[in-house]
């Protein structure tokens, strides 16, 4: 890891005391995979039966029309807030039973307007949301409190906007989880850049909670150190907690990509409790490489054949230079894909998709515990969920987007079993 002269973070001690670790994958010589078995057939499962739909019937509201796929998130009454994507400048507000209850925000340059929104999320009883440079506070109500300036990771530092500049999401407590930006020396090479919590402010350390790979997918020298094409989600994942007042991390390493490590870390960096969970994993064969490969080319041979044309310094070989962009490829998938915390204090984890197989959802309580695992219907990622509902975004007619409410049952009491 590269000494940065900019940086603020002091990385947080994983005291052995501060830990509570929970195993549930056997010590002994047991495989990953086979203990996993034991585990899947302990878990119960639960049917999602959809309740209602938002989005892609005919002559919908307009709070109701999503152009991109929205993000979700429920408060602690139950209220989903939707933010519809593709930088709209309004949140919506739905109540329990998914009617349509006020917008917060709107277009503008002033107090709580926006041109467009980036991201959203709660601190306590506060929301926030998040525009160009700038950061806006409104109550339960949709009242607005205050707006801030966006403090990046490093304060003082330069922007450079090629090779991204961190990110932000305020917690609670005037706390922000921190995203570090990539080093500007070695653009193209792979770094392990910190995930940090620390004030919102332009003052103040920044504690370290985990190191995340940058870029996470591939960087073809001399055509866009800003592309990344992430074939295998790469360890950590991480979610701010649903009340703002902390963030969980789930991490593996290439020793061991079937354990999942859990842990949850206050305001201050500390860790709070640590868990680990067993999954599956599956190696990425040679002809799994290669398919990577093409769909990695595809999806650059436009902006290479661009700037083959305005630039200098360009790969000749289009392939070649895929090939090396993707060097840091895993030997083994990752062995989830997906994350979001929520107002029980319940982790959802998505085990991941190879070749049409997985996509269950588990879903981890308080003390550590898979408590029950859950089969999306076909389409749909789960985003929020309390108590037995969960919230699901998924595409329906002609490709549009839409949100749809699950109630989770046993399977005997739903319409169709999961298995």
């Amino acid at each position: 890891m590269k000494a940065w002269p900019w940086m603020l973070a002091a990385t947080a001690a994983l005291s052995a005391a501060a830990v509570q670790t929970v195993r549930l994958r056997s010590d002994a010589t047991e495989s990953v995979e086979r203990e996993w078995l034991r585990q899947a057939l302990e878990v119960p499962v639960r049917e999602a039966r959809e309740v209602l739909r938002h989005g892609d019937g005919a002559d919908v509201p307009d709070w109701a029309a999503f152009v991109h796929e929205p993000s979700l998130m429920l408060d602690s009454k139950d209220r989903l807030y939707v933010s519809p994507g593709g930088g709209a400048p309004r949140v919506r507000v739905l109540d329990e039973d998914g009617a349509f209850v006020r917008y917060v925000g709107r277009r503008g340059n002033g107090p709580g307007e926006f041109m467009f929104i980036g991201r959203m999320g709660l601190a306590g009883d506060t929301l926030w949301i998040m525009g160009e440079e700038r950061t806006s506070f409104f109550d339960m109500e949709g009242v607005h409190l205050k707006t801030e300036p966006t403090v990046r990771p490093y304060p003082g530092r330069p922007r450079t906007y090629g090779l991204g500049d961190g990110w932000t999401r305020p917690l609670g407590d005037g706390r922000a989880l921190y995203g570090a930006p990539h080093p500007d020396d070695e653009p193209y090479e792979r770094e392990n850049v910190p995930l940090m919590v620390g004030p919102r402010t332009t003052t103040g350390g920044r504690d370290t909670v985990a190191f995340v790979p940058s870029p996470r997918g591939m960087a073809i020298e001399g055509v866009a150190v800003s592309h990344s094409f992430p074939p295998v989600k790469l360890s950590p994942l991480y979610s701010p907690l649903a009340d703002g007042q902390g963030v969980a991390v789930a991490s593996w390493t290439a020793d061991k990509p079937g354990e999942v490590a859990l842990r949850y870390f206050g305001l201050t960096g500390e860790v709070s409790s640590e868990h680990v969970l067993g999954f599956p994993v599956r190696e990425l064969s040679p002809k799994t490489r290669e398919r990577f490969i093409d769909e990695a080319v595809d999806k650059t041979r436009a902006m290479w054949e661009f700037h083959r044309k305005h630039f200098d310094n360009v790969p000749s070989d289009l392939r070649a230079a895929v090939v090396d962009g993707l060097k840091y490829l895993p030997d083994h998938y990752s062995p989830v894909d997906a994350m979001f915390a929520t107002q029980d204090d319940r982790i959802w984890l998505r085990a991941t998709v190879v070749d049409g197989e997985g996509g269950d959802w588990y879903v981890v309580g308080p003390e550590g515990r898979v408590e029950f695992r859950v089969r999306p219907p076909p389409g749909v990622s789960f985003e929020a969920a309390r108590r037995n509902r969960v919230w699901g975004v998924g595409k329906g007619y002609l490709d549009v987007a839409y949100i749809a409410l699950y109630e989770l049952l046993p399977p005997q009491q739903g319409k169709e079993g999961t298995e």
